[in-house]
């Protein structure tokens, strides 16, 4: 009796824990919409990075406004295009959207600190390194453990930078917090990949 109750328990985590996988891949799947927003910013920091290193004196500041306007006006024209097409909102997009209320919940706040002077303007890539490794900490408990990893990164990046590299912030973190935001786009493109040829 005993042997068959611990062949019972073992069936039914192991019932459990594929029914967890195959949530996460749902969600993970469903979070493809989003990757072309990862795209734009992450290439939005990365040129701003770019920027920075090759024109330490900030005589092209202008170039880096013309590229924020740029990312902006590029999000405006996805919105606007999806919001024209679809038919009405999807479940499958509700777990995803509602993860990042959290993420554009820190931004509003950190946005507040610089506007009110609470942080020096000098302080805005060290910010932006913390809001994005918050970020990623957030999406982990939807999207899996990488999200985790990629949180913990950006946030020891972002001490190491304060520390020991801190005239470079602004190369750094925004380099390398483009390269990590266009990294996750790629993800869900792969994760989503995936799913369609498990269900296929």
């Amino acid at each position: 009796m005993n042997n068959m109750n611990s062949a019972a328990g073992v069936t039914g985590s192991g019932r459990s824990g594929e029914t967890g996988r195959t949530v996460l891949a749902e969600r993970r799947a469903a979070a493809k919409p989003y990757a072309v927003w990862l795209y734009i910013w992450g290439l939005e920091w990365l040129l701003s990075a770019m920027i920075s290193f090759f024109d330490p004196g900030d005589a092209y500041g202008a170039w880096r406004v013309g590229v924020l306007l740029a990312a902006v006006a590029a999000t405006a024209a996805v919105w606007l295009r999806r919001s024209k097409n679809a038919d009405k909102p999807s479940v499958r997009h509700t777990a995803p959207l509602s993860a990042a209320m959290p993420v554009l919940a820190c931004t509003l706040i950190a946005a507040v600190l610089l506007r009110t002077g609470v942080v020096s303007p000098l302080y805005m890539p060290l910010l932006k390194g913390i809001v994005l490794a918050a970020a990623y900490g957030v999406l982990s408990v939807k999207l899996g453990t990488p999200l985790l990893y990629m949180g913990l990164w950006m946030l020891a990046l972002t001490f190491t930078v304060a520390y020991a590299y801190l005239g470079y912030a602004s190369v750094l973190l925004g380099g390398f917090g483009g390269l990590s935001l266009l990294t996750l786009g790629l993800l869900l493109n792969f994760w989503h990949t995936l799913w369609k040829r498990r269900m296929g």
